[in-house]
């Protein structure tokens, strides 16, 4: 009777340990069809809570005094900065599910919030168009067994910023428009000016000797004491002289120009 329970026994012991290699081996082969996400060409998503208010402020600010997101040098960085890098970076070390050491132009960096369930040391990510905040530093322990800081790059999501960053490009694109209006308005403006500003005549005058000679304008015949008035063309002022002093071609000249200021004068008030 005894040995018929035994035999019992290690028949149920045999049944359940076939069913849990056969679960076992479903289970495997779930996991050898599943294909591996491509890291290359894209960033991992990162389901995060959302960012305090006050950084998605430092980003919109950097954005929009910089009209844009400015470079960031891995050699050059501080704390604060706020942009986006021109390369790639090569996995070093994977710290955690969103941390790792990163390696990028030959300075390595700690790169916090991507994703790294599907990442390995060796890997490249592809950084163009990110935009990082530099967060702060970070000290850990080297495999020799020494120490080491770095700058902490914290990957920054967009998509949570992105009423503001569109609000922020229709503002910049319509002042922009704005400016170039302005622009416009100010050469139509000066354009009519030299066209609507009178016409101003110079002419070189000079006295009988040929010793005095002045580029003027002339400005008007005082009958009562015989004086020409003439506006200096190099500064303005202007100058009194006789004009029996002037040449003789002078004095022809301002009195045909007499005659024609006084014909256009009988003319407009004849209108």
């Amino acid at each position: 009777m005894h040995k018929r329970l035994l035999l019992y026994a290690g028949r149920i012991y045999l049944c359940v340990f076939v069913s849990g290699l056969l679960a076992l081996f479903c289970a495997c082969g779930d996991v050898s069809n599943t294909t591996p996400t491509a890291i290359d060409e894209a960033m991992p998503t990162m389901p995060e809570a959302d960012e305090p208010s006050t950084r998605i402020r430092n980003v919109l600010d950097t954005y929009s005094r910089n009209q844009g997101w400015p470079k960031l040098n891995p050699n050059l960085l501080n704390v604060g900065e706020i942009g986006s890098f021109d390369d790639s970076c090569e996995i070093t070390q994977i710290i955690s599910d969103k941390d790792m050491l990163v390696e990028i132009e030959g300075r390595s960096l700690w790169l916090k919030g991507v994703n790294t369930l599907n990442l390995a040391d060796g890997d490249h990510i592809d950084l163009q168009g990110k935009v990082f905040e530099v967060s702060g530093t970070q000290r850990y322990e080297t495999v020799l067994g020494g120490s080491r800081q770095v700058y902490v790059v914290e990957w920054f999501d967009t998509n949570k910023a992105e009423p503001w960053l569109t609000e922020i490009a229709n503002e910049q694109y319509a002042a922009e428009k704005e400016k170039e209006a302005k622009l416009a308005r100010q050469r139509a403006d000066m354009a009519a000016a030299i066209v609507d500003r009178p016409r101003i005549q110079t002419r070189t005058f000079t006295d009988k000797s040929g010793e005095f000679s002045v580029d003027a304008e002339y400005v008007e015949f005082r009958v009562q004491n015989s004086r020409v008035i003439l506006k200096k063309a190099e500064d303005g002022s202007e100058v009194d002289v006789s004009f029996n002093d002037l040449s003789d071609r002078d004095q022809e000249w301002i009195r045909a120009e007499n005659k024609r200021r006084a014909e256009k004068r009988r003319q407009e008030s004849g209108r």
